[in-house]
């Protein structure tokens, strides 16, 4: 008998992994993610612009300086100061005839004229 001398075995080789499947092409009718960001884009812009035209015209005027704002400060101080001491000069009787006539000198006429132009100033 003759017998061959048998190689040894080579060492067994790692099986392959399966070669990875490349992504699908994006179809040509769907709309890509690039439309849909520049629909948002417009869509921002055309906000922005809207909120300019309607609110833009509220700031509008030349800014004034600090002098103009002092002298402004300083008349409407000096009239507040005098309603205030028009309002609040009282005789200090407590004679009911001396509190009629008190009641009676204050001018509170312009009180809803003021509060008016209060809520004006503050509403925006």
């Amino acid at each position: 008998m003759d017998q061959e001398p048998q190689a040894p075995n080579p060492a067994p080789e790692a099986p392959e992994a399966p070669a990875p499947n490349p992504a699908p092409a994006p179809e040509e009718g769907a709309a890509g993610g690039g439309t849909a960001l520049l629909a948002l884009g417009v869509i921002v812009v055309v906000i922005l612009a809207g909120a300019f035209f309607i609110f833009g015209d509220k700031y509008s005027g030349a800014p004034k300086t600090e002098a103009d704002l002092e002298q402004q400060f300083d008349a409407a101080e000096g009239a507040a100061q005098a309603e205030v001491e028009a309002i609040t000069a009282v005789e200090e009787s407590t004679a009911l005839s001396s509190i009629e006539a008190d009641i009676n000198e204050s001018d509170l006429s312009e009180l809803d004229a003021e509060l008016d132009a209060i809520d004006q100033e503050f509403s925006i």
